[in-house]
Parts: structure tokens; sequence; C-alpha cells
């Protein structure tokens, strides 16, 4: 699956990356070669101008056939998705303890254009070495995996890649701890891992986490607080493991969407919020598969306009970590107001994250005709337990002092109407729960395009200051946002 070196890199202009017959690099020249780089990008554009305007007028007074057409059509988007594989993704940058900044980033080695392999590029200090190269070096983080490379992706893999519209082979994701070096990735429907130190020389090798896998093992997160604890969805379960140690499974539920470790924790518990999505509401369809030659199908839910859409609900599930690095305490949590009651023009949950301190929970809510957004702030303490009627009271003998909640609750419970006498809920702290408070609101009558720029500054009781993008004038814009939490209106903003 990995393989392949580094090669010489083209020119670019500022910070880009470029290829070439010859190799690919990371340019840091300003405008060295930029003329002959202009020259080879309008010789580039110029051919494929040539091709499109093939398609679209009549050559020597004939008009092409259908199966001419879609001749040139199928190869100019076999053209076009190798090129989009030839570019760095993923990038991420690590500082290092002597200063240099390592870069990691995904490509298809010189020789290879399919097989994406895990590179790295070493920026020096500034201040060591005036005589910098203006083109970095790549170097290949791993030896190639020793696997059969018959092991074709599995069906959850081949969906999640054409939704990022994906179409290579190798290392499609990672997962990088910063501090540590640590580097999680899923390849032949597993999880290999690996440590870079940043002072080693040669290639690393990776090796294979041992899990508990009924199906392939997919969107890994190192927790930020312990890179030792690794979480995974198989099967649409969440799955916790420590790895170095046998794992442990952490929480259960049929359907997911995204899950989000706590940063940071005073209390030496390890949180996960997570969206559980519940499609049983939703039309079922069948559709011809895509990837067998004869008649079998794939079954797939799908809203169609004015049908019932998905329901979405944020929990929480925390455990502990004993001396022996097993995972103990486990229990989820539900919100006391559910969103769905608080907010019932909501129908998407589309962002969510936690905040720099850790205490607070944000959430982007969308309604189904995408014209109305809010920036919601969660506390913490918003997330209880939820007991039944027949177990013992809270503050009782044999309350559940370890702090679980059992598998049959937690599969019986319904939020939306905790008022029925035969469900309560726990506060974590026995105090009222502080409210979720809507920070930023924004209506557009077309509709809102929802965007990963989103950065808070400062937080403090009494008010709220962060970086947000908006089109509400029109055009995108950077804005910074300092709200009141008091009443939760705008203080100054700046574009």
């Amino acid at each position: 699956v990995v393989g392949g070196g580094g090669g010489a890199g083209t020119s670019g202009n500022g910070s880009t990356a470029g290829a070439s017959g010859s190799g690919r690099g990371i340019s840091l020249r300003d405008s060295d070669d930029s003329n002959s780089d202009d020259n080879a990008a309008h010789g580039s554009n110029g051919q494929q101008q040539q091709r499109t305007m093939t398609l679209m007028s009549p050559a020597g007074g004939r008009k092409k056939s259908w199966s001419e057409r879609k001749t040139i059509v199928n190869e100019m988007r076999r053209q076009m998705s190798s090129l989009s594989s030839m570019f760095p993704m993923n990038v991420n940058f690590r500082t290092l303890s002597d200063g240099r900044t390592r870069v990691y980033f995904l490509s298809p080695p010189p020789a290879n254009g399919w097989d994406t392999v895990l590179f790295y590029a070493d920026v020096p200090a500034s201040d060591t070495d005036n005589r910098a190269p203006n083109r970095l070096e790549w170097h290949p983080v791993l030896e190639p995996i020793v696997s059969p490379l018959s092991i074709s992706n599995s069906r959850e893999v081949q969906l999640l890649l054409e939704r990022k519209r994906l179409s290579i082979w190798g290392i499609t994701s990672y997962e990088l701890h910063k501090s540590s070096g640590k580097i999680v990735f899923p390849a032949c429907n597993t999880l290999y891992q690996c440590l870079d130190t940043g002072y080693g020389e040669g290639t690393l090798f990776a090796t294979e986490l041992r899990i508990f896998q009924r199906s392939a093992a997919i969107d890994p997160q190192i927790c930020p607080q312990n890179s030792d604890l690794v979480a995974y969805v198989c099967n649409g379960d969440i799955w916790v493991i420590h790895t170095l140690s046998v794992p442990q499974r952490t929480t259960h539920f049929s359907r997911y969407q995204g899950f989000w470790w706590q940063p940071a924790s005073a209390d030496e518990i390890y949180r996960i919020v997570y969206e559980e999505v519940d499609e049983s509401d939703v039309s079922l369809y069948t559709f011809p598969s895509s990837q067998s030659v004869g008649g079998d199908y794939e079954e797939y839910r799908f809203p169609r306009a004015g049908s019932a859409n998905a329901k979405s609900k944020l929990k929480l599930v925390q455990f502990r970590l004993s001396e022996s690095l097993k995972i103990t305490d486990a229990c989820i949590r539900e919100l006391q107001c559910p969103l769905t009651y608080a907010f019932p023009w909501a129908e998407y949950v589309v962002r969510v994250g936690w905040t720099p301190d850790s205490k607070y929970v944000w959430a982007q809510l969308v309604n189904r005709i995408q014209q109305r957004l809010d920036l919601v702030l969660i506390p913490l303490d918003n997330f209880c337990e939820l007991y039944s009627s027949s177990s013992p009271s809270p503050g009782t003998a044999g309350a559940g002092s370890t702090g679980t909640t059992s598998s049959s609750t937690h599969n019986n419970s319904k939020p939306e109407s905790s008022s029925a006498s035969n469900e309560y809920w726990k506060s974590s702290t026995s105090v009222t729960c502080r409210p979720m408070q809507v920070i930023y609101s924004e209506n557009s009558p077309n509709w809102v395009n929802v965007n990963d720029i989103l950065h808070f500054l400062e937080l403090t009781d009494n008010g709220v200051t962060f970086l947000w993008a908006s089109e509400e004038a029109g055009f995108r814009h950077r804005q910074l946002e300092s709200r009141s939490r008091r009443r939760g209106r705008c203080v100054q903003r700046w574009r």
C-alpha cells in the first residue's frame, strides 16, 4: 500500500506545490522560474481548452457522434482525475524541539500516480541557515506495508471515499498527534500505527493495532490528552482502545455521524461527544450495485423532499483508565434539554466541536431548507445521566456509585419524553444546569453556506470572541465577532 521515495520538486509561485515529469516538491521560491511555469500552465490550459472546443464544436463540418463525444469526455475525466491526485493533500505542520518545522502530507510518489504515500518535508529554522534551499526534499515516512494486495476495500470504505471524492489508493487519511509524533492510519480495512520522534533516520515500520474487528475500521482519532487512546468507528459503533493494552469496548450504538474528543480534562475523565442518528423513519430505496457485474442490488435510505428526515441527538460518553490501563466507569450521558426541543426548527447538526477550555461543546444547527444557521454553546453539565424509576434513586444505597448507566437504561431512554413518570434526569453536579446559548445566528433568503472557519479567541462568563466566516454581504468575509453572553447580543464586529 505504501512505497516509493521523494524526488526533486518543481518550482512554483509562493508556497505552492507542483508536479512535472521529473518529480514533485514543495517550493519556497518567489519568482525565479515563474515565467517558465506560467508558460507551461498556459500550454496545459490551452490544450485543455482545445479539447473542450473539439467536444463542443463541429470538426470539418461534421458533428461528432454520441460515442465520439463519450470517448472525449472519458479521456478528459481520466486526465483530470490523474492531475487531482498529483498534489499534496491532508497537510499537517509539527514543530520539533530543535526548531524545525516538519510538514506531513499525502501524495503519490513520482513512480506511481495512484497509490498515495505519507511523506514529510523538514523546514529548517529561519535563524539557523540563511541559505536554506528553495525546494524542500520529500521523504517517505513509512516502509511499505506487507499485506495481501488482493484485499479490496469494504463497502463502508468505498462509500466514504466516494463521499470524499477520492479516486486514489493507498493511504487515504491519517491522524497525527503533534506533541508525541504518533501516527495512526487506516489501511487494508484495519488500523496501523507508528511513532515519529523527529530525529531518526530512514523510514518507519508501521505495526497493526490489535482491535476487535467485525468490519472495516474507519475514522481513527487520537485522544488529544493521551496519545495511547485511539477511538475509531467499526460497523457503526464507536470503539476506544488503549494501544499499550488489550482492546476494550467503550460504548455501542447502531448509527453514527461523527465523534469528537475533549481536548483536555482536569478530573482524569476522558470524554467523547458524538452524534447519534436515527434513520428508522427515512424511506428505503433499492439501487443496482455499482461494484458487481451481476444483478446485485444495494439498499439506501434517502429522505425525499417532503418525507421524513433522519433525527439527530448529541450524546456524550465518558470513562476512566485504571492503573492496569483498563477502561472503566464507562457511562453515556444525554442532553437534559434535547436539541429537538430547544430548537424545533433545526434538522441538521452540521458542525460540532469543543471550545479550547474544554468546558463547552459548540454545535452549528441548520434548518431543512438551509436558510437559517445558529451557533450554539452547550455547557458540559447539560449532559446528564438518565435513570429509571425502577432503579434506586441517586444518593441512596445502591444508586450506582460507579457513575455508569446500564445498557438497558440507555437503549430505552427517550430524552424527548423526559417528563414521563418512569424517567428522571440525574445531574452530574446536583445543581441547576446552565442553559444552552445561541451566540450567533444567520438567515438568508436563499441558503446559508456552511464552512469550517470557526476559531474561539476568548471565552468568559460575560462574553465570547471568535473568528467566523459569513456570506451575509454577498461574498464570504472573515469577521471577528464579540458577543455578550448575558444577552447574546453582538458587541463588536470587524470584517
